[in-house]
C-alpha cells in the first residue's frame, strides 16, 4: 500500500507559501517468509519512481551497472556475484523511465546490500510495477503477496531450490556450477591436495607390512 503525495506546501509566514519537492524514492527488500532462519532481508533495491532505471528483459542483465548510486569497489574488493551474471557479450543498453508517465514497467533489477562505503550484489528480482489512482485501483484489487485477490499480477509460487541431487544431470550440474565460480581453482588445489594425501596415507598405512614382509623374507 504505497501512497506519495507529489507535492508538500508550508505555511512559513502568513501569505507566503514555501513548495517544497519530494523524491518518490521506494525501497523494496527481500525477506525470508520464516522470520526463524534470517531476520535480515537478503537484498533490496530502492528505485526513484520519476527517473528509475528501466529493468532488464533478462535475468542475467540485471547488473548493478545499472543503479545510478553504485559504485566499482577498489581493486582487491571483489563483488560478490552469481557466476551466470557475466555470460551475456557485453553488457546491455541501460535506459531510464519515469514511472507517471510509463504507467507501467516490467522487469529483472539487481537486489544489494551495503558493505562498508559499497553497495554489493546479493541476486536478482523481476518485478511489475504500475501506478494508478485510486478509482483504478479499486478496479484491479490485489491481495498481500500471495493472499486473495491473486492478481494484478499474479504471483506464482516460488521455485526453491533443492539441495538433493537425484541423477547423473544433478551431479553434472554441480559440476558446471563449480567450474564457473570464481572460486574454481580452489577446487580444483583442494581435489589434488586430498588425492596426494589419500596416496600418502595409503603408503604409511601399507609401510608396516611390507617391511615386516622384507625383513622376513
Amino acid at each position: 500500500n504505497f501512497q506519495y503525495a507529489y507535492l508538500k506546501r508550508k505555511v512559513m509566514i502568513p501569505g507566503d507559501i514555501e513548495d517544497t519537492y519530494l523524491d518518490p524514492i521506494v525501497t523494496l527488500k527481500v525477506m525470508d517468509g520464516d522470520p526463524g532462519i534470517s531476520k535480515d532481508p537478503y537484498g533490496y533495491v530502492s528505485l526513484n519512481l520519476a527517473y528509475m532505471p528501466r529493468g532488464m528483459a533478462r535475468e542475467d542483465w540485471a547488473i548493478m551497472d545499472i543503479i545510478p548510486e553504485y559504485e566499482h569497489p577498489p581493486k582487491g574488493k571483489d563483488e560478490v556475484f552469481d557466476p551466470d551474471d557475466f555470460t551475456f557479450s557485453g553488457p546491455p543498453k541501460i535506459t531510464f523511465l519515469n514511472l507517471y508517465k510509463a504507467k507501467k514497467t516490467l522487469g529483472w533489477w539487481p537486489l544489494y546490500k551495503k558493505k562498508g562505503d559499497y553497495l554489493v550484489k546479493t541476486g536478482n528480482i523481476r518485478m511489475e510495477l504500475e501506478v494508478m489512482n485510486k478509482e483504478q485501483s479499486e478496479k484491479k484489487p490485489a491481495g498481500f503477496g500471495r493472499h486473495d485477490p491473486n492478481a494484478n499480477p499474479f504471483i506464482p509460487e516460488p521455485v526453491r531450490v533443492t539441495t538433493k541431487f537425484e541423477g547423473i544431470q544433478a551431479k553434472l550440474a554441480t559440476v558446471k556450477f563449480i567450474w564457473k565460480s570464481p572460486n574454481r581453482w580452489k577446487f580444483v588445489i583442494a581435489l589434488i591436495l586430498q588425492l596426494v594425501g589419500f596416496i600418502f596415507g595409503a603408503l604409511l598405512w601399507n609401510a608396516p607390512s611390507s617391511l615386516a614382509a622384507s625383513l622376513a623374507g
